[in-house]
């Protein structure tokens, strides 16, 4: 019979006799784990705290827009985007989702901007419909983001205006930036003791 117990935290697991310990010094034991904490912490309750210091990691910039017009990319959900010199990664038509990632097509909202960043020619508020897409920009310490307030235009510009199709994108809300940390990445360090060896090595 499963039970479930909050509000306590683990210190360190014990995988071969597979108890976890918590810190107020109470130990279960369990037939499987199944976690989905973050790779380095579970490697320092494993004891292996020397493995965890030389993991990499790398974040993800989360930046929603909201767009009026009509949604150029039918039913796709997903866009890639693997060219060195695009800002994300990756891009979601989170409209296609459902409808209620967009405010109601009778809403009417002002345009903050156009799709290639320059100011909107009339700025009053206007209905629907809309359509929304969420952008994955990719950090590590070889690639650094600019922290800074941003507009769009210059090279980035001319990738947004790709995917919001000129003619008809206007943003009518601010871009929401998130942070997110402890996406572990594989690397020579962390994977060597497991790399097959050369033969005559």
């Amino acid at each position: 019979m499963c039970s479930q117990r909050y509000g306590q935290r683990v210190v360190s697991i014990d995988k071969d006799a597979k108890t976890v310990t918590l810190d107020n010094g109470h130990k279960y034991q369990y037939d499987a784990l199944v976690s989905t904490l973050p790779l380095d912490i579970t490697l320092t309750w494993l004891g292996k705290e020397e493995w965890a210091k030389g993991l990499q990691h790398s974040s993800s910039h989360i930046i929603g827009v909201g767009i009026r017009g009509q949604c150029p990319h039918g039913l796709k959900c997903w866009l890639y985007f693997p060219e060195s010199n695009c800002p994300f990664y990756r891009c979601t038509v989170f409209s296609n989702y459902a409808k209620s990632n967009c405010p109601a097509d009778d809403a009417k909202l002002p345009t903050i901007c156009k799709g290639d960043g320059s100011d909107p020619a009339d700025g009053s508020a206007k209905e629907g419909p809309y359509w929304s897409l969420m952008f994955e920009v990719s950090e590590s310490q070889y690639k650094p983001v600019n922290q800074g307030e941003v507009k769009l235009g210059g090279t980035a510009g001319t990738w947004w205006v790709r995917v919001l199709a000129e003619q008809q994108a206007l943003l009518i809300m601010r871009l929401l930036l998130t942070t997110l940390g402890n996406g572990r990445t594989p690397s020579l360090a962390s994977m060597g003791s497991s790399l097959p060896k050369p033969a005559g090595a």
